[in-house]
């Protein structure tokens, strides 16, 4: 697949912006699914037009009419690839008013239309924007990897989450359950299969989990993830890894303008310690990708 360029500033990281415009971009992501238009903003900011459009662009490096459709659109790519919400709820939803018109937009921006978007096996990050009410977390560059590992399933999780998916995926999938915790006492290294599927035709998600090993039992189900792979190493407290994850999914994957193949991701814990109170694991966090030149890992087989 021919890789895009980005229409408009992607930031790698929040800049420093007035508490005023901070406040204000918080609003306006709270309110992208509603009518928003550059009048309310005006009357919300309390200041003149030119004042704010340029204020707006000297602390963010975009205007506010293009910084919102951006947004808007960002919304709209997770909500088709996340959910089974019809894409002209979606249009209006999203204040684009009609289908055609926001065909025509999505399509301007991404190079292909919703509907091609939607039903394609792979998930092009390129032109994702990501808010700039965010921040993000520093990262060791990832590595392309091969894996080929063979997994025992012991238990399974399930929990629906909105369309504001990400967000709330990360925040789900880090927080370890007694089990294990349990488990990790009794074994090295534990994995999550993490995998995501629309359910309904509201804009609702659902996040599943395999909770594994590497043990092999012939009562237990095995799975094998084999493939392309993105990993990411990590360090540090629960907290901080969900912030991980929203990173790799908000900046790194669209910044690397990456491709997202068919499958689940791999959340591997290899050791959870806890000093002083302060519980922090070291692990890796792998996302399948279209093939690079992948390296075999040798942490994993």
């Amino acid at each position: 697949m021919r890789a895009l360029t980005n229409p408009a500033p992607c930031y790698s990281e929040r800049k420093i912006v007035r508490k005023f415009t901070l406040e204000l971009l918080h609003w306006i992501e709270q309110n992208l699914g509603s009518s928003l238009t550059i009048q309310k903003i005006y009357r919300k900011s309390g200041y003149s037009k030119w004042h704010i459009q340029r204020l707006f662009r000297e602390e963010t490096g975009m205007p506010l009419a293009t910084y919102i459709r951006n947004r808007r659109l960002a919304r709209a790519a997770q909500v088709l690839k996340l959910t089974n919400m019809p894409i002209i709820e979606i249009a209006e939803a999203l204040g684009f008013g009609t289908q055609q018109a926001f065909t025509r937009v999505f399509s301007r921006h991404f190079r292909t239309p919703p509907r091609v978007y939607r039903d394609s096996r792979m998930w092009n990050f390129t032109g994702i924007i990501p808010s700039s009410t965010m921040v993000r977390h520093p990262l060791p560059p990832p590595d392309y990897v091969s894996l080929d590992i063979s997994l025992s399933h012991h238990h399974s999780f399930t929990n629906d989450v909105d369309f504001h998916s990400i967000e709330c995926m990360s925040d789900k999938i880090t927080r370890l359950s007694n089990l294990e915790m349990t488990m990790l006492e009794q074994a090295e290294t534990i994995y999550s299969v993490v995998h995501c599927e629309p359910v309904g035709r509201f804009g609702d998600a659902r996040l599943n989990m395999l909770l594994c090993d590497t043990t092999h039992s012939d009562e237990l189900e095995s799975i094998r993830m084999a493939g392309s792979y993105l990993k990411f190493n990590l360090l540090g407290s629960y907290d901080e890894f969900r912030h991980m994850i929203s990173t790799i999914y908000h900046f790194e994957l669209p910044l690397r303008e990456e491709v997202r193949s068919e499958g689940p991701d791999l959340l591997e814990i290899k050791s959870i310690k806890t000093s002083n109170g302060y519980s922090y694991f070291s692990g890796c966090y792998y996302i399948p990708v279209a093939s690079k030149n992948s390296s075999p890992d040798s942490a994993v087989h």
